[in-house]
């Protein structure tokens, strides 16, 4: 992700082409995954070979310092690095902030923008991502702007660590270099392990950390430390044996990048670090081995000179296009390439080289260019805040957050909340504040994030009967599981066990429970099928402590309530109602279906659900299309009033239009004879 100025390296006998050449390598390794991952299906480990190639270098132009006292080396050092990388990342960091509150609305994936962008300007967008629900892997990080800083966070870490172990190094006598270098390559081991034991249980912290990420860096350091033994022994070897050692090496990155372990990412990494490690050694060692000028050849080096900027520049472009025209299509793609390579050449040009005239004085006064260095740093922090600050006003995107989900303030009593973890979900309540008598019992919502979503609808209820409302939910969890849209977890199994068991205990006579979850497959592009089988009385089999509850809350005098499904569009209206995004081939589907499609989807849902409401006493079916969809078409907006914010999930708007009807069943249910189940309002 750099790339040493020739002419700083050569100075000290430092640079060696043929490595540029293998950043090249790298960074397009890694634009050509992120483009289109299944013409390279590994070509994330691209970033292994970064981190092999930092460790090398760094530890080579360490090691070329003038003897100086620690506080002098570690000065010098990170002065340099500030120049060399902090202006670059601070333009970017604002440039893409500013792009992105233009053209994409604050919901859904974008919630951790800003925490991940500020990361990037301190150094730490890893730990950030380490501990959100951000995966590299899932389709949801295509639409992450700043994801790819988590690499500059890793290296900015190790860069606290590395410069006191060649310091340590320099100084020691050669019993002890051998010790600091076999320490580094024991916890380099150490840090592999570490990775391979946290993939399973903890995989974000297995792929952000720099802990778990150090053997790459480990081993490039190791070899920028014996580099001239390795160097020697190497170049003493036969001609044949050299090839095959290239060859070894590049069929090596070949399995790595064209074979990665389907089930997980760890292979592909190592592979691809032990290869570079290899070509590195034999670059090194021989630079007139047709490997080597082939490195060096001059587009290679072009291009691993601006690898950087490229690196920087290349996610934010390719975000940007899914988010606004796509990047699908093969002028779409090309499109990106040629604005993220004009973007690199710029940065480096104007940026990049421009600064390099400060390496002097780094050198002289590297305590300045470190004050200058944090001072930046909170500038570019800052900007990132000015810029979220205004983002309702700059925004281009009729769907932003703050305008479909206004939360107006529900008519009647201000209200207390409440959020605490409960079951392996979440709780949320909400609880009048005013006195004066309460109408009805309790509201419970449980279910997944539909059970959330329903959450202006619970605030309404409380506001007007003066009655705490309650929701239980957890991503992804249907409660209970009638469609089985996904395969099953524990972590939801869990949840309903412990949902059921807090509603056992703690719902009265004349409370309500409306159970609300997505029961309809998502038709968006990026979802799987739906198999017509997947719902069928069996499921029963699966649900019967859940259905044991059920029985016990009816019989106790709760009113069991079941949403029946709403529509579910065959478009996002969040990233398709725009002018810049409604051409994007994944709104081809457009954001409306006809309702008696919809009718055909959830019929198999429906006879379930009135199936179990009719053996359930005080149980009722809630349907919501009658007022959602009252014409021929279902769709995303409604008189002007937008109903969905994405393919199935409504809004504020949509629950403000729902609250009457939904009220009237329930006021109807509480004076009437309940002795008539599986009643459907409205």
């Amino acid at each position: 992700m750099r790339g040493d100025h020739p002419a700083a390296c050569a100075a000290r006998g430092a640079y060696i082409p043929a490595v540029d050449g293998l950043r090249a390598v790298a960074v397009l390794a890694v634009m050509l995954f992120h483009l289109r991952p299944g013409r390279l299906p590994g070509g994330y480990a691209g970033v292994d070979i970064f981190f092999v190639i930092s460790g090398f270098v760094v530890a080579r132009s360490l090691i070329a310092q003038p003897a100086q006292t620690l506080p002098m080396f570690l000065a010098g050092f990170y002065a340099r690095r500030i120049v060399r990388l902090l202006p670059a990342l601070a333009l970017m960091l604002v440039t893409v902030t500013l792009f992105s509150i233009l053209f994409i609305p604050n919901v859904g994936v974008m919630t951790d923008t800003r925490a991940i962008a500020l990361g990037a300007a301190a150094g730490a967008a890893n730990l950030v991502l380490a501990f959100t629900d951000a995966n590299y892997f899932a389709p949801s990080a295509d639409y992450q702007p700043f994801l790819h800083s988590w690499t500059l966070g890793v290296e900015e870490q190790f860069y606290l660590v590395c410069p006191l172990a060649i310091w340590l190094w320099l100084r020691a006598p050669d019993t002890g270099r051998r010790g600091v270098l076999l320490t580094i390559a024991l916890l380099g081991v150490g840090s592999l392990l570490l990775c391979i034991g946290l993939r399973a249980p903890a995989p974000r912290l297995a792929f952000y950390l720099m802990p778990s990420r150090f053997w790459a860096l480990a081993l490039g350091t190791c070899l920028g430390m014996a580099s001239e033994a390795g160097r020697t022994r190497v170049a003493a070897l036969p001609r044949s044996a050299l090839a095959m050692l290239m060859l070894f090496a590049v069929a090596l990155l070949a399995l790595a990048m064209l074979f990665p372990d389907p089930a997980g990412w760890v292979r592909s990494s190592v592979l691809a670090a032990a290869s570079s490690g290899m070509l590195i050694l034999l670059v090194t060692a021989r630079p007139r081995l047709r490997l080597s000028q082939l490195l060096a050849t001059a587009p290679m080096l072009w291009i691993g000179l601006r690898s950087y900027p490229l690196y920087l520049w290349h996610w934010p472009v390719f975000v940007l296009f899914r988010w606004t025209i796509g990047i699908d299509t093969a002028l779409a793609a090309a499109a990106a390439i040629v604005l993220t390579f004009a973007l690199a050449a710029a940065s480096y040009a104007f940026v990049e080289r421009p600064v390099r005239s400060l390496k002097d004085r780094a050198v002289a006064a590297p305590g300045r260019v470190i004050v200058a260095g944090i001072g930046l740093a909170m500038i570019c922090a800052a900007a990132i805040l000015l810029l979220f600050s205004q983002e309702g006003g700059l925004t281009l995107s009729q769907m932003h957050h703050s305008r479909i989900f206004k939360d107006l303030k529900p008519p009647g009593c201000a209200l207390r909340s409440e959020s605490r973890p409960v079951a392996g979900g979440t709780m949320l309540a909400w609880t009048p504040l005013c006195a004066g008598r309460s109408n009805g019992g309790r509201l419970f919502v449980v279910g997944d994030s539909h059970a959330r979503a329903a959450g202006s609808l619970a605030r309404r209820d409380a506001a007007a009967r003066r009655v705490t409302a309650i929701i239980l939910h957890r991503e992804g969890c249907e409660f209970p599981r009638i469609a089985r849209l996904t395969r099953d977890t524990g972590a939801c199994r869990a949840f309903r066990r412990g949902a059921a068991a807090l509603l056992v205990r703690d719902v009265k006579r004349g409370d309500v429970l409306l159970m609300e979850s997505l029961r309809l497959p998502r038709l968006a592009p990026g979802y799987r099928a739906w198999r017509a089988d997947d719902a069928g009385a069996d499921w029963r089999q699966d649900e019967h402590e859940v259905l044991a509850a059920l029985r016990l809350l009816s019989a106790k005098g709760v009113m069991l309530v079941f949403e029946a499904p709403k529509p579910v569009l065959p478009s996002v209206p969040y990233r398709c109602s725009d002018w810049f995004n409604r051409a994007n081939p994944d709104c081809r589907a457009g954001l409306e279906i006809a309702r008696n499609a919809v009718e055909r989807q959830r019929a198999a849902i429906l006879r379930e659900l009135h199936a179990l409401a009719g053996g359930l006493p005080n149980a009722r079916i809630f349907d919501p299309l009658p007022i959602l969809c009252p014409a021929a078409r279902c769709g995303a907006v409604l008189g002007g009033t937008i109903l969905f914010f994405d393919g199935d999930h409504v809004t504020d708007a949509a629950n403000a239009r729902l609250f009457p009807a939904f009220e009237a069943a329930l006021a109807a249910d509480r004076v009437t004879d309940r002795s008539t189940p599986s009643r459907t309002h409205p």
